[in-house]
């Protein structure tokens, strides 16, 4: 959607850096679909040719607060997984909580 956030919020793919593209190209920004199968994503993640969250949150950890994964997104984790048959529960009540 041309959000300038991105820049600030996401790295840019490696493999888009190395054909030529700028940080500053939103073309240079790769989202990676989580309902794809586990083996595309791995496919895609040994391409480099995706974008990792920005480094200076895992960098600056005394910089500012966060959260890298609040309490929703665990339960969107957990609903997926019950979804999947990973583990046990109604993939609905976690998504819903």
């Amino acid at each position: 959607m041309n959000d300038y956030r991105l820049f600030y919020y996401a790295e840019p793919s490696e493999l888009k850096l190395e054909n030529g593209l700028t940080e500053d190209d939103m073309d240079a920004y790769v989202g990676v679909n989580v309902e794809d199968s586990d083996d595309l994503i791995n496919q895609i993640y040994n391409s480099r040719d995706y974008s990792q969250i920005n480094n200076r949150y895992h960098l600056l950890k005394d910089s500012e607060p966060l959260t890298l994964i609040s309490y929703a997104e665990q339960n969107l984790i957990l609903a997926e997984a019950a979804e999947r048959g990973w583990i046990t529960g109604s993939s609905k009540d976690y998504y819903e909580a």
